[in-house]
């Protein structure tokens, strides 16, 4: 994009763009472009001083199809959504809002049968729009995420005590709710083969959580779905109740999910999000 007649300084970036590209469907950029100084050279520089560079740069490498195009079929890191929801609300772009939008709802669905669909499971919480720390192992909540520059990212402590309090909350509810067909120090009255089921249950265990759920490096499996592997040596009876007592444990943590998080509910989400945000206006100075 050397042909460029736009500039634009973020951070320690320098981003040569097209002023045409940029404002093509946002107000905001239209007007910047019209307000700039010295209108008859047909260029400007303009210099972001509150926006993150990661958010700029995701923004013009989408509106350049750099990337590719975006589609709901082709999933995105959870960095380069927050960050493009934030630039396309914020500075008007309404058919790049639209089209995150669908993919969030694709990606990150609010009920459990959609959740169940995905080719892959969402292990990650993401901050400040370019950080993403695996919920798994608990050190790295508590240590922070070495960036590849040598500094370290790390969550607000209020965030990071959210967190903890929600792990140990779901570390619970795997054993209580969905998990607790597992018990080996329970049998089912009903079993006609209590030794077998008891020890295929043990097996199950030892291959879920080989690492003790008490461990700040174990996994945590509550929303894992149903499988069928499970049920090859338990009788009829351990079978049948194994696979109730998980399905509604599963429905019940996911429908306690946000507020686990200390999000509040489900309805409650929903209503933010559509809730109108309100922004500052963008913080820019022209440069010569």
């Amino acid at each position: 994009m050397s042909d460029g007649n736009l500039t634009i300084l973020v951070g320690n970036y320098c981003l040569v763009v097209h002023a045409s590209v940029m404002a093509l469907e946002s107000t905001h950029f239209q007007d910047m472009w019209a307000q700039r100084p010295n209108q008859e050279s047909g260029v400007a520089v303009i210099r972001f001083l509150k926006e993150e560079a990661a958010d700029l740069v995701h923004l013009v490498n989408v509106l350049y199809h750099i990337d590719g195009h975006l589609s709901i079929k082709c999933p995105l890191p959870a960095a380069k959504i927050a960050s493009l929801l934030y630039m396309s609300d914020k500075y008007g772009y309404k058919r790049l809002l639209s089209t995150i939008s669908d993919i969030i709802r694709v990606c990150y669905p609010r009920k459990l049968g959609s959740w169940d669909s995905l080719s892959t499971t969402h292990t990650q919480i993401e901050v400040n729009r370019g950080v993403e720390f695996d919920l798994l192992p608990i050190r790295q909540i508590k240590r922070g995420l070495r960036r590849a520059d040598g500094s370290t990212a790390a969550l607000s402590p209020e965030d990071r005590v959210k967190i903890c309090i929600g792990r140990a909350v779901l570390t619970d509810r795997a054993a209580s709710d969905a998990w607790s067909w597992l018990s080996t120090s329970y049998v089912n009255p009903d079993c006609i083969a209590p030794t077998v089921c008891t020890r295929h249950k043990a097996v199950i265990q030892q291959a879920l959580f080989s690492i003790p759920l008490s461990s700040p490096d174990s996994r945590i499996e509550t929303l894992t779905a149903w499988k069928i592997c499970w049920e090859a040596k338990l009788c009829a009876y351990c079978s049948t109740c194994a696979k109730y007592v998980h399905r509604v444990g599963r429905a019940r943590t996911w429908e306690n999910l946000p507020e686990i998080f200390g999000l509040g509910n489900w309805q409650m989400l929903k209503d933010q999000e559509l809730q109108p945000r309100e922004y500052d206006a963008p913080s820019i100075v022209y440069e010569k």
